[in-house]
């Protein structure tokens, strides 16, 4: 809500100021949620325990703190071109919900928020449950689909719904249309403008971005535009003098999200070399770019979105989840078989589970349907 007030640069204390507790959960969720927010920042006063480097925390926190950092990092080409737009039409990084939805719904989550043009975050505020060892975010989704970004799973939207994560992330939705470019090549020291892009593209509907990058003087605007179908189509314009702003070495990592394997692939009308991910649904490849644009094609046997598949996600669900082995197994023998959704969930309603755990397998039945 800082940005009805017109303020959109700002920062938590992450971890926390001074005083407090140690919680290496609480302190992982916070820097997940500080991704996702204006100003990145660990901080603290000046005690001996209260440093927040991820080394200070245990394993599992100290790598996921890692992750989150560096993928901060990645962020930075969508994160100066939504900075523009707060510059050139005050356009909040951080909006609530209800900006561009004004519907009852919109107001009722209010920890739920647009991440820019492109992404709506979901921070995780709830300590994961012992027996599931998931935690919960109650989300609304406008209508339309929309792809998580973390997971690659695909979620009708149109609703309310409960989002169980682990620790290792929050939920981030990507509406379909979505495009994200990314840094690969960042480091802490990296100043320039990026000489590897991975353009993330996320299948389902048409979606443009324009891509802003300066070097303190006139811009430069890369127009990504994405047309899906059976020939789908990703194109990049230049537009502006990208001499001194875009390196010529420039190398584009087209990554396509929610995606069916492809028959063919072009680029610049020339046959191309393409890689499929068949559990994660997304065809890779790779653009040598410069300070040119570039047209791909993709022929497709299926143009729909494709889902990653709900069983084994509820495969993974159950077997790291602290129950007994015959539940697990009962409920795994109800929801892999071919019978209806319907179905399936009358069986559930049958059984004495955990409430977390139901939600979390109800989660994957009902998110695409």
């Amino acid at each position: 809500t800082a940005a009805n007030a017109g303020y959109t640069w700002w920062s938590h204390d992450i971890g926390g100021h001074m005083r407090g507790y140690r919680s290496d959960e609480l302190t992982q969720r916070w820097v997940q949620q500080g991704v996702f927010s204006p100003i990145m920042r660990l901080h603290s006063s000046n005690n001996e325990f209260l440093g927040k480097e991820p080394w200070n925390y245990n394993m599992a926190a100290e790598k996921n703190m890692t992750e989150f950092l560096q993928l901060r990092h990645k962020l930075l080409p969508y994160l100066y071109t939504m900075n523009y737009l707060t510059h050139r039409e005050g356009l909040p990084l951080v909006m609530p919900m209800y900006y561009t939805h004004d519907v009852p719904e919109a107001y009722e989550v209010p920890n739920q928020f647009w991440f820019g043009t492109q992404m709506i975050a979901c921070p995780i505020t709830k300590p994961v449950d012992s027996e599931s060892q998931m935690a919960p975010f109650q989300a609304w989704l406008p209508e339309g689909e929309y792809i998580d970004f973390f997971t690659g799973q695909l979620y009708r939207g149109g609703r309310k719904l409960t989002l169980m994560r682990t620790m290792e992330n929050m939920p981030v939705l990507v509406k379909a249309g979505g495009i994200l470019p990314l840094a690969e090549d960042f480091t802490t020291s990296h100043l320039h403008n990026s000489e590897k892009l991975q353009v993330q593209v996320f299948n389902g509907a048409e979606g443009s971005f324009d891509l802003y990058e300066d070097c303190g003087g006139e811009p430069v605007i890369t127009r990504f535009r994405f047309v899906p179908g059976k020939t789908a189509a990703v194109t990049a314009e230049v537009l502006g003098d990208a001499a001194d702003v875009i390196p010529e070495t420039r190398v584009c990592h087209l990554v396509l999200r929610g995606m069916h394997a492809p028959k063919s692939v072009l680029v610049n009308g020339e046959a191309a070399r393409w890689t499929y991910d068949a559990e994660a649904k997304e065809i890779h490849v790779t653009v040598a770019a410069g300070q040119q644009g570039f047209r791909v094609q993709i022929q497709l046997e299926d143009e729909t979105i494709a889902d990653r598949d709900r069983t084994a996600e509820i495969y993974r669900i159950l077997h790291r989840a602290q129950v007994e082995f015959e539940l697990k197994s009962e409920i795994f023998a109800a929801v892999s078989t071919d019978q209806s959704v319907q179905r399936k969930l009358g069986q559930l309603q049958e059984m004495e589970i955990p409430d977390s755990l139901r939600k979390a397998v109800l989660e994957q039945l009902l998110a695409s349907c």
